[in-house]
Protein backbone atom coordinates (compact mmCIF):
# COMPACT_ATOMS: atom_id res chain seq x y z
CA UNK A 1 0.00 0.00 0.00
CA UNK A 2 2.91 2.32 0.67
CA UNK A 3 4.52 1.67 -2.77
CA UNK A 4 1.12 2.89 -4.54
CA UNK A 5 0.97 5.69 -2.47
CA UNK A 6 4.53 6.94 -3.15
CA UNK A 7 3.79 6.43 -6.76
CA UNK A 8 0.45 8.28 -7.08
CA UNK A 9 2.25 11.45 -5.04
CA UNK A 10 4.94 10.97 -7.30
CA UNK A 11 2.54 11.00 -9.89
CA UNK A 12 0.90 14.23 -8.84
CA UNK A 13 4.04 15.97 -8.39
CA UNK A 14 4.67 15.15 -11.77
CA UNK A 15 1.29 16.10 -13.39
CA UNK A 16 1.87 19.58 -11.50
CA UNK A 17 4.91 20.16 -12.46
CA UNK A 18 3.94 19.60 -16.19
CA UNK A 19 0.46 21.77 -15.74
CA UNK A 20 2.81 24.83 -13.87
CA UNK A 21 5.43 24.66 -16.77
CA UNK A 22 2.38 24.96 -19.51
CA UNK A 23 0.29 27.80 -17.76
CA UNK A 24 4.00 29.64 -16.67
CA UNK A 25 5.79 28.86 -20.44
CA UNK A 26 5.29 31.63 -23.35
CA UNK A 27 3.39 30.13 -26.71
CA UNK A 28 3.87 31.91 -29.83
CA UNK A 29 0.57 30.61 -31.05
CA UNK A 30 -0.48 30.22 -34.51
CA UNK A 31 -3.01 33.01 -34.17
CA UNK A 32 -3.25 36.60 -32.86
CA UNK A 33 -5.80 39.04 -32.13
CA UNK A 34 -5.43 42.25 -33.12
CA UNK A 35 -7.86 45.62 -31.79
CA UNK A 36 -7.22 48.94 -33.60
CA UNK A 37 -8.72 52.28 -32.02
CA UNK A 38 -8.88 55.32 -32.71
CA UNK A 39 -11.68 57.01 -30.75
CA UNK A 40 -11.26 60.38 -31.39
CA UNK A 41 -11.38 60.04 -35.42
CA UNK A 42 -13.76 57.27 -35.33
CA UNK A 43 -11.11 54.81 -37.25
CA UNK A 44 -11.00 50.95 -36.11
CA UNK A 45 -9.57 47.73 -36.90
CA UNK A 46 -9.94 44.27 -35.17
CA UNK A 47 -8.91 41.04 -36.82
CA UNK A 48 -7.07 37.80 -36.47
CA UNK A 49 -2.91 37.52 -37.91
CA UNK A 50 -2.28 33.73 -38.91
CA UNK A 51 1.22 33.36 -37.56
CA UNK A 52 4.29 31.03 -38.18
CA UNK A 53 4.82 28.82 -35.17
CA UNK A 54 9.04 29.50 -35.48
CA UNK A 55 11.02 32.46 -35.32
CA UNK A 56 12.60 33.60 -38.57
CA UNK A 57 16.43 34.66 -39.11
CA UNK A 58 15.60 37.82 -37.35
CA UNK A 59 13.82 36.58 -34.32
CA UNK A 60 10.25 38.04 -35.18
CA UNK A 61 7.37 35.34 -36.46
CA UNK A 62 6.40 35.92 -39.91
CA UNK A 63 2.76 36.90 -40.50
CA UNK A 64 1.17 34.15 -43.03
CA UNK A 65 -2.26 35.35 -43.53
CA UNK A 66 -4.76 37.94 -42.05
CA UNK A 67 -8.69 38.38 -41.39
CA UNK A 68 -11.24 40.74 -40.01
CA UNK A 69 -12.39 44.43 -41.03
CA UNK A 70 -11.56 48.56 -40.94
CA UNK A 71 -14.35 50.50 -39.75
CA UNK A 72 -14.03 54.36 -40.40
CA UNK A 73 -16.87 55.94 -38.54
CA UNK A 74 -15.56 59.65 -39.56
CA UNK A 75 -18.50 60.36 -40.46
CA UNK A 76 -21.56 59.05 -38.02
CA UNK A 77 -23.70 59.70 -40.58
CA UNK A 78 -22.04 57.07 -43.23
CA UNK A 79 -20.09 54.57 -41.42
CA UNK A 80 -17.99 52.06 -43.61
CA UNK A 81 -17.40 48.56 -42.71
CA UNK A 82 -14.43 47.43 -44.90
CA UNK A 83 -13.36 43.67 -45.06
CA UNK A 84 -9.97 42.48 -44.83
CA UNK A 85 -9.25 40.50 -47.88
CA UNK A 86 -5.53 39.68 -47.06
CA UNK A 87 -1.81 40.70 -46.66
CA UNK A 88 0.22 42.31 -49.34
CA UNK A 89 2.79 39.98 -49.75
CA UNK A 90 6.58 41.17 -48.49
CA UNK A 91 9.23 40.15 -51.01
CA UNK A 92 11.71 40.87 -48.16
CA UNK A 93 10.27 38.93 -44.95
CA UNK A 94 11.44 39.57 -42.35
CA UNK A 95 13.21 42.35 -43.67
CA UNK A 96 11.14 45.78 -44.64
CA UNK A 97 9.50 45.99 -47.77
CA UNK A 98 8.59 49.74 -49.58
CA UNK A 99 5.58 49.06 -51.34
CA UNK A 100 2.47 51.22 -52.34
CA UNK A 101 4.35 54.06 -50.29
CA UNK A 102 4.43 52.13 -47.36
CA UNK A 103 7.37 50.41 -45.52
CA UNK A 104 6.23 46.89 -44.29
CA UNK A 105 7.65 44.02 -42.71
CA UNK A 106 4.71 41.69 -41.86
CA UNK A 107 6.05 40.37 -38.40
CA UNK A 108 4.92 39.95 -35.14
CA UNK A 109 5.70 41.54 -32.82
CA UNK A 110 4.46 44.06 -34.85
CA UNK A 111 6.97 47.50 -34.55
CA UNK A 112 7.67 50.30 -36.68
CA UNK A 113 7.21 49.33 -40.07
CA UNK A 114 3.98 47.14 -39.43
CA UNK A 115 1.87 44.82 -41.20
CA UNK A 116 0.35 45.78 -45.12
CA UNK A 117 -2.81 44.70 -46.23
CA UNK A 118 -5.55 45.17 -48.63
CA UNK A 119 -9.23 45.80 -48.16
CA UNK A 120 -12.98 44.83 -50.07
CA UNK A 121 -12.82 48.09 -51.04
CA UNK A 122 -9.15 47.97 -52.72
CA UNK A 123 -7.80 50.18 -49.77
CA UNK A 124 -4.34 48.95 -48.98
CA UNK A 125 -3.77 49.43 -45.07
CA UNK A 126 -0.51 49.98 -43.01
CA UNK A 127 -1.00 49.21 -39.26
CA UNK A 128 1.52 49.31 -37.37
CA UNK A 129 3.45 49.68 -33.17
CA UNK A 130 4.83 52.77 -31.73
CA UNK A 131 5.55 51.07 -28.79
CA UNK A 132 3.34 49.86 -25.63
CA UNK A 133 -0.04 49.80 -26.41
CA UNK A 134 -0.57 52.69 -29.43
CA UNK A 135 -0.22 51.94 -32.67
CA UNK A 136 -0.79 53.96 -35.98
CA UNK A 137 -2.79 52.94 -38.49
CA UNK A 138 -2.68 54.52 -42.64
CA UNK A 139 -4.28 54.73 -45.81
CA UNK A 140 -3.98 56.86 -48.87
CA UNK A 141 -4.21 57.15 -52.13
CA UNK A 142 -7.23 55.06 -53.33
CA UNK A 143 -10.01 56.41 -55.31
CA UNK A 144 -13.23 56.22 -53.52
CA UNK A 145 -11.76 55.80 -50.18
CA UNK A 146 -11.19 58.25 -47.61
CA UNK A 147 -7.67 58.51 -46.65
CA UNK A 148 -7.16 58.43 -42.92
CA UNK A 149 -3.85 58.80 -40.47
CA UNK A 150 -5.24 57.11 -37.26
CA UNK A 151 -3.48 57.58 -33.86
CA UNK A 152 -4.89 54.89 -31.43
CA UNK A 153 -4.31 52.59 -29.04
CA UNK A 154 -3.27 48.58 -30.13
CA UNK A 155 -3.46 45.32 -28.82
CA UNK A 156 -2.23 42.07 -30.44
CA UNK A 157 -2.73 39.09 -28.16
CA UNK A 158 -2.05 35.34 -28.87
CA UNK A 159 -4.96 32.83 -28.80
CA UNK A 160 -4.04 29.20 -27.68
CA UNK A 161 -4.48 26.66 -30.19
CA UNK A 162 -6.50 23.68 -29.56
CA UNK A 163 -3.69 21.38 -29.27
CA UNK A 164 -2.82 23.62 -25.82
CA UNK A 165 -6.14 23.56 -24.60
CA UNK A 166 -6.63 20.05 -25.14
CA UNK A 167 -3.29 19.41 -23.09
CA UNK A 168 -4.29 22.10 -20.27
CA UNK A 169 -7.17 20.67 -19.77
CA UNK A 170 -5.85 16.53 -19.47
CA UNK A 171 -3.59 17.95 -17.16
CA UNK A 172 -6.06 19.60 -15.21
CA UNK A 173 -8.45 16.65 -15.21
CA UNK A 174 -5.26 14.13 -14.22
CA UNK A 175 -4.36 16.57 -11.49
CA UNK A 176 -8.28 16.58 -10.06
CA UNK A 177 -8.67 12.87 -10.55
CA UNK A 178 -4.91 12.50 -8.33
CA UNK A 179 -5.96 14.75 -5.89
CA UNK A 180 -9.75 13.18 -5.28
CA UNK A 181 -8.29 9.71 -5.17
CA UNK A 182 -5.39 10.95 -2.19
CA UNK A 183 -8.85 12.59 -0.56
CA UNK A 184 -10.38 9.38 -0.46
CA UNK A 185 -7.58 7.12 0.69
CA UNK A 186 -7.14 10.02 3.26
CA UNK A 187 -10.57 9.37 4.46
CA UNK A 188 -10.71 5.73 4.00
CA UNK A 189 -7.48 5.60 6.60
CA UNK A 190 -8.44 8.04 8.94
CA UNK A 191 -12.13 5.87 9.60
CA UNK A 192 -10.19 2.92 9.72
CA UNK A 193 -8.25 4.42 12.78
Amino acid sequence: MEGVLKIQTILTGAISAVALALAAAPVQAATEVFNFADNADGIFAVGTLFVADSPNKNGTFDIQGIIGSVTNATDPSNVKVDDILGLVSSPNQPDPTDNYGFIYDNVLPLNINGVLFSGDSSAIYNLWSTGGKTGEFYTYGIPGVANFDAHGTLSVGSVPEPATWAMMLVGFGGLGGALRAARRRRGTALVAA
